[in-house]
């Protein structure tokens, strides 16, 4: 159930030259290198001298969630909530994206180098190790050489009024300043190729941050200290955050600072990794304080944080942590209520005298139950399925409750609030369940989430990865509480809020004062009643890949019954929860093996338990909130509890109607369905959910897949070619039996002809005679399509009707708009592919492989294939047809429009199957909630 979602549209400018030189940057400066409104790691105004951050993190990528995180890098916010992400493994670099709040990052490159810069714009700076400079849109396909050259540097910083970007060279222990358009380049901070400590040196420099004057802040890592350079300046000043070379756990000293920001109050955030802790470190000051993290120790828990990084703060003011030994980031929430504003605001103005009595409520009221709390459920889930869930929405308490201590024999030794009715539930033995989640109501379509991110999350797993989602859990309820309300008392705050509203027109006063200090404070409903119990639980999430894998071990994954037994197994061996019970150890260790699992979690009762029969015992002495009910906020203006006020009907109705307003803003869809010219986003008759139409020659459920058509190339031109590689020069191959040659009935023409039983081979630097694993490699053909130019996506082998060792495995995939006779040269040639031919698995003989789909927007004339690699040491490589698909398929200019596909068949391929039920059934009594306020269930949180 989820309203509000903020979509961040990136405009991307793709340069037309390959290098962007002195004479190009000065055409293209307006668009190609300008900032935005936009804020990267910069500090929110939210964020003043007096903020706190809550001590405890919530995990938002990585650990127990759907992203594996690896080495992680850095971390960037550009907006008001896209997150990116950094990692490396194996000597590459990974770049992923985490827009509105989602848990399943989507990858923007994988390749070698660093990320040296993320801008405003989504727009991401690479390194690599030859000193070259690329800029990469966020949906480029291939990045664009700069002007400016780096030695191994760590980070860069561009200021586009002067077309300057500041560059860390770590191992040269300077920072560099390069002018695009002139090609200068000078040492503006540090001495070069000197690892000192002195004032003018620095020692492995790895970070900066510019403020508006251009003041360079440093970390200088091996020095232990932040240094301060002023524009302009030869020597850094005296050392502004910790003590040259001097290491500890006190406040006064860094251990190897990695990262920092500076906010306009004078206060640096640095990421002082060795130590495990962010401080915040006031510049002047002799030492800072621990924000987060705890000194000198790097567990795992939520108050603890294992050589952090990077961080970064959303527009809010959250801080997120890149936890590097924890394999996870880290969001930690600000915390204000200490920040009242000044007297002189509040002086005759009793909206700033409301928001001081909030901001000190926020910090008297403490009521882990929540119950006669605001509530506002749309930016919250009804359910949840995942381990960490947003709590973060429940508003000031409705009601001021007097607690008492319970009478003895109740079933809770919690304070009980006086006119709340207490009902306690007997424990019962309940029994494993299972559910699995796979459906979505409609075929091809999305439906959206807004602020939720396990709606989010889930609808990711569902829709994007194809995923099935299996939910066990096991639970118990000990206890209902409800409030009497006819004999319960408002509380202050929420009286001052009816109290105050402009009355009685609807205007945009009364809207914006109902928004803020109703919604935004209290939310548009409030608990009801609350359940509390117990409940252990694990999900597992089988992906597209893991179906296939499964199979191919004979698990039949459409069997519903199975897939349920075999989850409660692993959940019940997993935590010892029935030692009476035997398990196939063999079995859960393969499915295991090809599922991704979280722990078993449990919330409520002893966690140490070892049977489930202690544990039902337990919970009564520690329950947690498992549902809550709740109720319109418009319920409690009456005569009853507003006897004085004799416009309190006015009020509720102009309540309602700001209700009804926030409840009707527009829907949101996948990814906004890419954008108008893929499809449109259609209210599907649930609350708050929207559906791609997509446009003609699009589908998917975000309408970002084109409809694949096959490329008809019966009459293109095509040239068998050996002795090259992606990027160089070929030859051309004859007809025979000796090296670089084809057989005289085996021809390059028999791809094209749809026929199976015929044939091409090629042998390659061999000759038939010789059997031998690179045989037939670095062989192939390029293709001139007789369509003339068309945007490929895919292609598909068909196998050969024999010798299957030599069927190809891994080919490259180039495309070319030379003339005809510049395309055996490898500089006419683009690379696009490098990867599986589709035949990994062997389909048979004379059938065809998996559709291979590419990454690619550029449309070409002319394609490339090689192979590069083979099934098994054989003579040769053969192959049977080569197809490929794509779209866009256009004349060039100087011929006449016509039809260009002769035969067209429909790539077979869809992006989604067929979902012929609602996504959740259990969420709530009545999904269609634009008039209702129906029960929730809600999460488990503990009660303190």
């Amino acid at each position: 159930m989820i309203i509000i979602k903020f979509i961040l549209r990136t405009t991307c400018i793709d340069s037309s030259v390959d290098d962007l030189t002195t004479n190009s940057l000065l055409e293209q400066h307006k668009n190609n290198f300008t900032s935005s409104n936009k804020l990267v790691n910069r500090i929110s105004s939210q964020i003043k001298s007096c903020s706190k951050w809550n001590r405890i993190g919530e995990t938002i990528v990585g650990k127990e969630l759907n992203t594996h995180l690896n080495d992680l890098e850095s971390i960037t916010i550009i907006g008001i909530d896209t997150l990116y992400v950094v990692d490396r493994y194996n000597e590459k670099t990974r770049l992923q994206i985490f827009s509105n709040g989602s848990l399943v990052g989507r990858t923007l490159w994988n390749g070698l180098g660093s990320i040296v810069l993320i801008d405003e714009n989504g727009t991401f700076y690479t390194s690599s190790h030859d000193g070259n400079i690329e800029r990469w849109s966020e949906n480029g396909k291939e990045g664009k050489k700069i002007n400016c050259q780096c030695n191994q540097c760590s980070r860069i910083w561009f200021d586009s009024e002067k077309q300057e970007f500041y560059i860390v060279e770590r191992f040269r222990s300077r920072i560099i300043k390069c002018n695009i358009n002139t090609n200068t380049t000078i040492t503006i901070a540090g001495t070069i190729d000197i690892d000192g400590f002195s004032n003018k040196t620095l020692s492995y420099p790895y970070a900066l941050y510019i403020n508006d004057v251009k003041d360079i802040y440093i970390t200088d890592v091996n020095n232990h200290r932040i240094q301060k350079w002023k524009q302009n300046a030869t020597i850094g000043i005296i050392t502004i955050a910790g003590q040259t070379r001097k290491i500890d756990q006190s406040n006064t000293t860094l251990h190897r600072p990695y990262d920092i920001i500076v906010d306009t109050n004078g206060f640096i955030y640095i990421a002082d990794m060795i130590n495990h802790r962010i401080l915040r470190w006031k510049e002047g000051e002799s030492q800072g304080e621990v924000i987060c993290g705890i000194t000198g120790e790097s567990r795992n828990s939520t108050l603890h944080l294992n050589r952090p990084k990077s961080l970064a703060f959303d527009f809010e003011g959250n801080l997120y942590v890149a936890d590097v030994g924890n394999k996870r980031v880290q969001r930690f929430t600000i915390d204000n209520s200490a920040c009242l504003l000044p007297e002189s605001e509040s002086v005759g103005d009793h909206w700033s005298f409301l928001r001081q009595k909030f901001y000190a409520s926020k910090v008297e009221q403490e009521n882990s139950t929540k119950l006669g709390f605001g509530y506002n459920p749309l930016k919250d889930s009804s359910v949840c399925y995942t381990e960490t869930c947003q709590r973060r929405d429940f508003g000031l308490p409705i009601f001021k409750f007097k607690y008492s201590i319970p009478l003895k024999g109740l079933c809770t030794n919690k304070l009980i609030p006086e006119n709340v009715k207490v009902n306690c539930i007997s424990s019962q033995n309940n029994n494993i369940e299972t559910q699995i989640i796979n459906t979505l109501k409609y075929a091809d379509s999305s439906f959206s989430y807004a602020y939720s991110r396990e709606i989010h999350s889930m609808i990711d797993m569902l829709m994007k990865d194809n995923s099935t989602i299996l939910f066990t859990s096991v639970n118990v309820t000990s206890t209902y509480l409800s409030i009497v309300e006819s004999n319960s008392e408002l509380s202050d705050e929420f009286r001052s809020v009816i109290e105050h509203i402009p009355c009685c027109d609807f205007n945009e006063t009364v809207e914006k004062y109902i928004r803020e200090f109703l919604i935004g404070y209290f939310g548009y409903t409030y608990i009801k009643d609350v359940q509390l119990g117990g409940i252990i639980k694990q999900k597992i999430i089988i992906t597209h890949n893991d179906r296939i894998r499964l199979e191919q071990n004979g698990f039949n994954t459409s069997n519903e019954t199975w897939l349920k037994d075999i989850a409660k197994n692993i959940f019940s061996f997993q935590k010892k929860l029935n030692q009476t019970k035997t398990h196939d150890k063999i079995l859960i260790n393969t499915f295991n093996k090809y599922s991704t699992k979280s722990d078993v979690m449990i919330l409520g009762g002893k966690t140490s338990i070892r049977s489930l029969n202690d544990w039902y015992k337990s919970v009564p002495h520690s329950p947690i909130v498992m549902k809550i009910g709740i109720s319109s906020i418009s319920d409690l203006l009456t005569t009853h509890h507003f006897p004085t006020d004799s416009y309190i009907n006015q009020k509720a109705v102009l309540i309602q109607s700001v209700v009804d307003r926030y409840l009707s803003n527009p829907i949101y869809c996948y990814s906004q369905c890419t954008d108008t010219e893929h499809g449109i986003c259609v209210d599907s008759g649930y609350f708050r959910f929207g559906v791609c139409k997509c446009k003609s020659g699009w589908t998917g459920f975000d309408c970002a897949t084109p409809i694949y058509h096959y490329i008809d190339t019966v009459h293109s031109n095509i040239s068998p070619i050996w002795n090259t590689k992606a990027g160089r020069n070929s030859n051309s191959t004859s007809i025979g039996y000796s090296k670089g040659q084809m057989p005289p009935n085996e021809t390059i023409s028999n791809i094209i002809d749809r026929n199976i039983h015929t044939k091409y081979t090629s042998f390659g630097s061999s000759s038939a005679d010789v059997i031998s694993r690179r045989s037939g490699l670095n062989t192939g053909f390029y293709i001139i399509l007789n369509t003339s130019i068309c945007i490929v996506t895919g292609f598909q082998f068909t196998t050969a009707i024999n010798q299957p060792k030599r069927d190809p495995i891994m080919i490259t995939l180039e495309g070319s708009n030379a003339d005809n006779s510049s395309l055996t040269f490898g500089t006419s040639w683009t690379l696009i592919y490098n990867g599986s031919s589709g035949l990994e698995i062997d389909p048979g003989r004379g059938k065809v492989g998996s559709l291979q789909i590419l990454n690619n927007s550029q449309p070409y004339r002319s394609y490339r294939m090689l192979v590069i690699s083979k099934r098994e040491i054989e003579s040769g490589v053969h192959y049977s047809e080569f197809a490929l698909y794509g779209h866009s398929c256009l004349p060039e200019t100087h011929i006449q429009t016509r039809n260009i596909m002769t035969q067209t068949m429909s790539a077979y391929m869809r992006v989604t199957n067929d979902y012929p039920q609602p996504l959740i059934l259990t969420t709530s009594t009545n999904m269609n909630m634009k008039d209702t306020f129906p029960s929730q269930t809600i999460e488990a949180v503990p009660v303190q």
